[in-house]
């Protein structure tokens, strides 16, 4: 619908068509005796009469904008409007020749747009809050399962019976299955809702898949297969990529082409240049393979392609993650398969250039010699934790250090009265605590002269990186995940106090 109107320089209409009149919802006479900024919306009429005064003034001889008007009945229509000016000999303005058009349907889709979208992103909050959720109250309960299950397995006072110790490893194979399938749909969560966080650098490839392999040879020799590490031997290689992000997508190829491949097969990792720019890194195995018709299927979530009629262990989640990390790094994956010779997954991300930076670091240079610890007849750790699950393992895990003494708490009130008056050498402070929160609680801990310089370690079922970063900015030294585990958990004790001055 378009209208056509002629207007008076004292914004009156002179001339209208019917097109016009029925976009108001006017008849000719009463239109014609009414001015167009009387319909003008309020908030729209500013801007109009600006650029209207801009063409008496010689400014300009017409403009364009859309803006609002009120319709007979009083509703708000939309419109686009296209003014231009016919001047008199004298330069001065004699009348407008306006179009205006009628955008309501574009108006109405754009708003159920903006709609939609604002209920979309309402949707993907709510379930990220629910995963968030989900995944803290599942972590909670791992925390004891795992921990006192790898207790149970590293305790050398009470030995398990051969029975028991399969009993146990079952525990912690299942208990690890779960924490695995948590962080996967966690992880797809955050892909999904656009918020992972990426850090792009440039990465060794070779120094990389030296670290992939060795972190692998476990479940290597445990199926008895063969590896060839090709890049490892070539010169220097460089990709752009999330390094942490990079080291999962290929994990998750390497231990499907391990899980997946048949008794004495073979696994082979290699890279090669695609051009001036690109970098294709290989990971081939000689397993079953895969048929055209679960090819299509691939890289669905949840899809097992049968697998789960197997004893293979797997959550049909890490394809779906692996392609959706690789297209936020700029990446690809691609796959060639044949049933009975096995399969070639290629991942394909930008070159990148020597960084020597960040050289390779020998592990021996962050391990601190005996001689050189300081050492101490009982250091003193605070733990403040409501979970009486939580609290039980701790105890046992430092019951077999005689040089630690715990403290516990079970809210951070209480936690903090303690620091005061013990000074503890060590804190070990959870986040989710009743009443007061972790982070509250640092921050009155950093407050007090008694515990300003005692470091804290936040022990936490919150495993999102902005929960972490959010502790780390509040002044903790570490943050440890539930479930916990269990050399991680004594390293990250032994790194603080062992090299603490004695008299802190």
């Amino acid at each position: 619908l378009v209208g056509i109107a002629i207007t008076s320089p004292e914004k009156g209409w002179l001339e209208v068509n019917d097109r016009l009149c029925e976009f108001f919802g006017y008849p000719r006479d009463e239109l014609t005796r009414m001015t167009w900024a009387e319909l003008t919306h309020p908030e729209d009429l500013e801007a109009d009469v600006a650029e209207f005064n801009k063409v008496l003034e010689g400014k300009s001889d017409g403009y364009s904008m859309e803006k609002r008007f009120f319709h007979r009945n009083g509703e708000v229509i939309f419109a686009e409007i296209s003014a231009r000016c016919v001047r008199k000999p004298d330069g001065m303005v004699d009348y407008f020749v306006a179009l205006v058009q009628d955008i309501n349907d574009r108006k109405k889709a754009e708003q159920g747009m903006i709609l939609a979208k604002e209920e979309a992103e309402q949707a993907s909050n709510a379930k990220s809050e629910f995963l968030s959720q989900m995944s803290h109250e599942l972590r909670t309960p791992l925390n004891a399962i795992l921990g006192f299950g790898q207790v149970l397995k590293s305790d050398p006072e009470e030995p398990l019976t051969e029975f028991q110790g399969q009993g146990v490893q079952e525990i912690l194979k299942a208990g690890h299955h779960l924490l695995e399938l948590i962080n996967e749909i966690l992880d797809l969560s955050r892909i999904e809702s656009g918020k992972l966080t990426l850090s792009i650098e440039d990465i060794n490839l070779n120094q990389l898949s030296r670290e992939l392999m060795t972190f692998c040879q476990p479940m290597i020799k445990k199926v008895d297969l063969n590896t060839v590490n090709s890049i490892s031997n070539e010169d220097d290689i460089y990709v752009k990529a999330d390094r942490v992000r990079l080291k999962q997508v290929l994990l998750n190829l390497l231990t499907n082409a391990i899980k997946y491949n048949r008794p004495g097969g073979s696994v082979t990792l290699a890279a090669s240049l695609i051009g001036n720019s690109r970098v294709k890194i290989d990971i081939s195995d000689t397993g079953i393979g895969i048929s055209g018709e679960n090819m299509e299927n691939l890289f669905q979530p949840f899809n097992r392609l049968g697998s789960e009629k197997t004893d293979i262990e797997g959550t049909g989640i890490g394809l779906t993650i692996t392609k959706k990390l690789l297209e936020q790094m700029d990446g690809a994956v691609e796959v060639e398969s044949a049933i009975g010779e096995g399969s070639t997954f290629s991942v394909l991300l930008p070159l990148g250039e020597p960084d020597h930076s960040h050289e390779e670091v020998a592990m021996h240079e962050h391990v601190i010699e005996k001689s050189k610890m300081n050492t101490k007849e009982q250091w003193v750790v605070l733990y403040v934790e409501d979970n009486p699950a939580n609290l039980n393992l701790v105890r046992h895990i430092l019951r077999r250090r005689k040089d630690v003494k715990l403290l516990t708490a079970p809210d951070a009130k209480l936690g903090i009265e303690l620091a005061r008056a013990h000074r503890p050498d060590l804190i070990l402070l959870d986040i989710n605590l009743p009443g007061m929160d972790g982070i509250t609680a640092m921050g009155h801990l950093k407050e007090m002269s008694e515990t300003r310089g005692t470091p804290v370690i936040a022990v936490s079922a919150n495993a999102l990186p902005k929960d972490i970063q959010k502790a780390l900015n509040a002044g903790f030294v570490n943050y440890l995940t539930k479930p916990v585990d269990l050399e991680e958990f004594n390293l990250a004790i032994v790194q603080i106090l062992e090299n603490k001055p004695v008299d802190g």
